[in-house]
């Protein structure tokens, strides 16, 4: 989980102004490839603590909401930077939070007795 984390990280940190065509191609490569990969395993760990099956079975709805939402968050932060430091400062922060709620529910789930 923390290696998807950080390739997220890391792609939307190549983004730049002055980025070349290649860099531009290895950007997107990581984001996708830590998007594809990371989504099914990000939804797994949440079916494996979600007993109730409540949010597991909203997670389509919740990823496509993402989808959204992260790009709006981005308009909320202050104009004096450029576009691309705006995204990485949002995605740094969605990305610690995400990260910090995953390791949340991995040791709630490590405290509930094993049935």
């Amino acid at each position: 989980m923390t290696a998807v984390c950080v390739l997220l990280f890391v792609s939307v940190a190549l983004f730049s102004q002055e980025m070349s065509l290649g860099i531009f191609y290895v950007a997107s490569s990581l984001f996708l490839f830590a998007w594809g990969g990371g989504l099914p395993l990000m939804m797994g760990a949440v079916a494996e603590v979600d007993l109730t099956d409540r949010v597991t079975s909203l997670l389509p709805v919740l990823a496509f909401a993402g989808m959204g939402i992260g790009p709006a968050l981005v308009s909320f932060s202050p104009g004096g930077q450029d576009l691309f430091q705006r995204v990485l400062l949002t995605t740094s922060f969605l990305v610690a939070t995400a990260l910090a709620l995953f390791c949340l529910g991995q040791l709630r789930r490590r405290a509930m007795p094993q049935q």
